[in-house]
This record gives C-alpha cells, sequence and structure tokens, in this order.
C-alpha cells in the first residue's frame, strides 16, 4: 500500500507543477464554454431587425349563395353560386426597429448571463489556486490525494478538457 503512495506521489505532483497545464486565462475560457457561457448574443439588436422580417398570415373562406323563388314557390331554388377566396397578407412592425417590446427582458436575460460569468470565472480562479497551492505542498501521499482531489475539481469545471490535453 505505501508503495502505491509513493508511485502516485512520484506521478501526480510532478506533473502538476510542470508548465504543460494551460494558463488560468485558458482554463477560465474552456469553463466559460462548457457552461455556455462563452460569447454574448447580441439578442437585443436581432429582436430589433426582426421587424425587417413580415409577419405572414393567410385565409381562406369559401361563400355559397343562391336565390330563392317567390312566396308562392319556395320550393324552387335559383342557381347555385359558389365562390373561394385566398387572402395573404404580410405585415411589417417597423415601430420595433426604434424599440422592441423584448428588450427589457433581454437586457435583463444578458445581464444575468453576465453576472453568472463572472461568478464562475471567480469559481474557476478559486479552485485553481488551491489546485496549485495543493500541488505546490503534496509532498505526503495525503497532500497528493488532496492535489488530485482538487484537480478534479478544476478539471470539472472545463468538463474533463484539462485531463484531456495531458494536464494531470
Amino acid at each position: 500500500m505505501r508503495v502505491a503512495w509513493m508511485v502516485l506521489i512520484a506521478v501526480v505532483v510532478p506533473s502538476l507543477a510542470s508548465a504543460d497545464c494551460p494558463s488560468l486565462e485558458a482554463i477560465q475560457r474552456r469553463a466559460e464554454a462548457f457552461a455556455g457561457l462563452d460569447g454574448t448574443p447580441a439578442w437585443r439588436a436581432r429582436s430589433r431587425w426582426s421587424a425587417v422580417v413580415p409577419v405572414i398570415s393567410a385565409r381562406a373562406t369559401t361563400d355559397t349563395g343562391w336565390e330563392e323563388g317567390g312566396a308562392a314557390s319556395r320550393a324552387t331554388v335559383g342557381p347555385v353560386e359558389r365562390q373561394q377566396g385566398f387572402d395573404v397578407r404580410l405585415t411589417w412592425r417597423l415601430e420595433r426597429l426604434v424599440f422592441s417590446p423584448d428588450e427589457p427582458r433581454l437586457f435583463e436575460s444578458e445581464r444575468r448571463a453576465r453576472r453568472d460569468r463572472v461568478a464562475l470565472r471567480q469559481e474557476v480562479a478559486t479552485a485553481y489556486f488551491r489546485w496549485r497551492r495543493v500541488a505546490a505542498q503534496a509532498s505526503t501521499a495525503e497532500g497528493a490525494l488532496a492535489a488530485a482531489e482538487a484537480f478534479a475539481q478544476v478539471d470539472a469545471f472545463t468538463g474533463g478538457w484539462l485531463a484531456k490535453v495531458g494536464c494531470p
């Protein structure tokens, strides 16, 4: 058992201190991508430009008409006429080029995404420096285990990307 811990320390600790691992900035960007927070879509601009796309509505009608005979001959019906109509309308909401009613909701969504991005970056930085501190002090079997645990936490933020790029 003692030999297994020594092997773990010999393998894990030197590789944690290697310069092969990505920088904090790269890890944060990858964590944002994994969380779906990379890149802010310009929803408000897209909402405004949707005004140039027309709203299409269509309607089909069928009308039937006939003439009835006079009062004496109610049983007779004159010629029956059937008319079919089809109506297509295109409507542009050009006032949305100036202001879209969706903008306040979209602004709040973008603001929430920015807050989430900042919070994620802070969590990743905290976990990253904890990992680096523990890895630098990992001289015992328990220290190596703590370093592996700290690495796993940072790696979880990136969806396993750190392990894939050859970082311990």
